[in-house]
């Protein structure tokens, strides 16, 4: 199982090599000379830019064993050096080496962090690291004290210790099978299929390489497994992360990440629904916007959306990367892959208007998997919100959590509650009505009608605070 695991990281590694726009120019597998991080190498095109990747790999066949402080400091009895001595050689002889300005040093392993340890329990969800936390502990704190423990088994300042750990990134508890969604990951952005068997035929491919004696394998190498194979199967795909209300188990394999997590209060994501701070929906909907300038820029037009996010976000989403501009985009609503180029469906929807009478603008209620209208009418006549009238739209056979059939079915939703809406606002005239929408339905749904809300008016988006706690405004989209 260890091998397979290398062999795994191997080809994940090697995918990187062709990517729209790669860093790395060729991989590495067990070289020579490099101490302890010669698993897997990923050797930069551009030293001054981006720096080369050295990764050692730890595997365990039981996974209940922790990445813990005897594992980094304890000697094995079939050697010399502890783990963190090595980690520290290894920095130290690539830190010396000529021409080795940028790099940067992965510990990769299915062992979970131990969450009593001081230190590595503190391991940044996001980067991997545990810098900036350790550099701000005080000596006496009890993160302070196993850096002082640890520098003083390496026999170095504690300042010594802090440079390796800022050039080190641990990935832990990464199972086998957490990995192979990565690597799927990585093929997709290079346009491979995303099977099983294809992911199987490029390990195989990788730990054919280390077998038959080969170090190294560029571009090259790996074009001719994609063809030997036949692993081509669409164009690239660029992966766009939303970290909104947790973190991501493989944020590294995202071509874009964009990370909100801090913007709530709550410790359990299933909490978080209201930013503590107005202003953060802007600041969100700059990210995302931002992330989808950058999709562009780097040519991609096929858009893999993943994360955890709630559903005023999965619109915005939708919304940055709209068809207007040709892009296309993959969810995976449950088990199925949700694609917004799906053959249309017939939508069978039912319109329902009720009257409010405190303004001009319109309400819509999207209410696919939920029957919330009398939650909307009560949340904005208690905020005597400036709408003439609420349009809800319901499917036929009613709201529950299986309404929507499919991604062609959610097209023609999309596009049918756009059509009606645009038709509403021109019925009622005038240039300054505002759209107030609530959405109560899949995420894939709210990300296919983002997609296509287009030529309507300014609309604001609202989040469901919960059951009976109303709603809040969150993002604003100028559509």
């Amino acid at each position: 199982m260890g091998d397979e695991f290398q062999d795994l990281a191997a080809w994940a590694a090697a995918v990187q090599l062709i990517v729209p726009g790669p860093k790395y120019q060729s991989v590495q597998m067990e070289m020579n000379g490099l101490g302890n991080l010669d698993d897997v190498v990923l050797r930069t095109k551009d030293p001054d830019q981006a720096g080369d990747l050295f990764q050692q790999l730890k595997w365990t066949t039981r996974e209940s064993n922790f990445l813990d402080e005897e594992y980094m400091t304890s000697v094995p009895s079939s050697g010399t050096r502890s783990l963190l001595n090595k980690l520290y050689s290894s920095y130290v002889g690539l830190r010396d080496r000529a021409g080795q300005a940028h790099f940067q040093m992965q510990l990769l392993s299915n062992r979970p962090a131990d969450p009593a340890h001081p230190l590595l329990s503190q391991i940044d969800g996001r980067t991997g690291m545990l810098v900036p936390f350790a550099m701000d502990q005080p000596s006496g704190s009890s993160a302070g004290k196993a850096l002082t423990t640890w520098a003083e088994h390496l026999q170095v300042e504690r300042d010594g210790l802090l440079e390796m750990l800022s050039k080190l990134r641990f990935r832990a508890g990464r199972d086998l099978a957490g990995e192979r969604e990565n690597a799927k990951a990585l093929m997709l952005a290079a346009g491979l299929a995303r099977t099983d068997v294809a992911l199987d035929n490029g390990i195989r491919a990788a730990g054919a390489w280390v077998r038959d004696g080969r170090r190294e394998a560029t571009e090259t190498d790996v074009l001719a497994v994609v063809e030997a194979f036949g692993l081509s199967a669409q164009p690239p795909t660029a992966t766009v992360l939303v970290e909104d209300i947790d973190h991501d188990r493989s944020p590294e394999a995202a071509t874009v990440n964009v990370n909100w997590v801090s913007h709530y209060a709550e410790t359990d994501p299933a909490l978080r629904r209201v930013r503590t701070d107005p202003a953060m929906y802007e600041h969100a909907a700059a990210d995302i916007r931002g992330a989808a300038d950058t999709i562009e820029a780097e040519g991609y037009r096929r858009v893999h959306i993943r994360g955890h996010f709630r559903q005023a976000t999965a619109f915005l989403v939708g919304n940055s990367f709209p068809k207007t501009r040709g892009f296309d985009l993959e969810y995976k609503q449950g088990p199925t892959w949700w694609a917004t180029d799906a053959a249309r469906q017939a939508p069978h929807i039912q319109e329902h208007p009720t009257a409010i009478g405190q303004g001009d603008d319109l309400a819509v209620l999207v209410a696919t998997a939920a029957t919330a209208t009398d939650d909307v009418l009560r949340y904005l006549k208690d905020q005597q919100a400036p709408v003439s009238e609420l349009r809800t739209y319901i499917p036929d056979e009613g709201e529950h959590d299986t309404s929507v059939l499919g991604p062609g079915h959610a097209v023609g939703i999309a596009s049918e509650i756009r059509q009606r809406v645009r038709a509403a606002l021109a019925a009622a005239g005038g240039t300054d009505r505002r759209v107030h929408l609530f959405v109560a339905g899949p995420n894939g749904l709210a990300v296919f009608l983002g997609h296509r809300w287009n030529a309507v008016t300014t609309t604001i988006v609202y989040e469901h605070r919960g059951v009976g706690a109303g709603y809040v405004p969150s993002f604003v989209v100028q559509a």
